[in-house]
């Protein structure tokens, strides 16, 4: 009998690391202006509930409009329409500030036990600051022209479409 309380009380502990890794490494919609949409649920072929089944990249992906308290998860895309911007926070204080006219998909993997976040910028600018001791000191960007790697910094990265990408250090 205790052993069952055991392996039960390990698992719903296991699961509870998860999920607390998910939220720390999920972003907070903490400002926004103007019209902002959040692509969900990628993959699936029925719109999560208050939702529209829209395809972007050759996925399927659950988009409404985004609202300040919003999370940005793994998987997830956030698009800004024209005369818009929003900015989320991570819980280690990281920012990313999403400007009008972008799109980009987060993606947060783990290599040799170590968290490695990605953006893939389609379209737009996005400034981020990131930690260097922080969840993504290993921040990956790719657009349509480049790749980079972050180290933790403050830098701005625009995709210019035909024009390449055009990356800004600021400190």
């Amino acid at each position: 009998m205790n052993r069952t309380y055991s392996v039960f009380f390990s698992i719903v502990f296991g699961l509870l690391l998860l999920s607390g890794y998910a939220l720390a490494d999920s972003a907070t919609i903490t400002r926004m202006e103007g019209e902002v949409f959040l692509l969900t649920n990628p993959g699936k072929s029925e719109p999560a509930p208050g939702g529209t089944l829209v395809s972007y990249e050759h996925q399927m992906y659950t988009q409404r409009s985004a609202k300040p308290g919003d999370r940005m998860e793994d998987g997830n895309v956030i698009r800004c329409a024209p005369d818009s911007k929003v900015r989320l926070i991570y819980e280690n204080g990281d920012v990313a500030e999403v400007f009008s006219g972008t799109s980009y998909l987060i993606r947060t993997a783990q290599k040799a036990g170590v968290p490695q976040t990605s953006v893939q910028l389609h379209f737009g600018q996005v400034r981020f600051v990131i930690s260097s001791q922080g969840p993504r000191k290993h921040l990956s960007v790719r657009s349509q022209s480049a790749v980079m790697g972050v180290r933790g910094t403050d830098f701005i990265v625009r995709e210019e479409g035909s024009k390449g990408s055009r990356v800004t250090v600021l400190r």
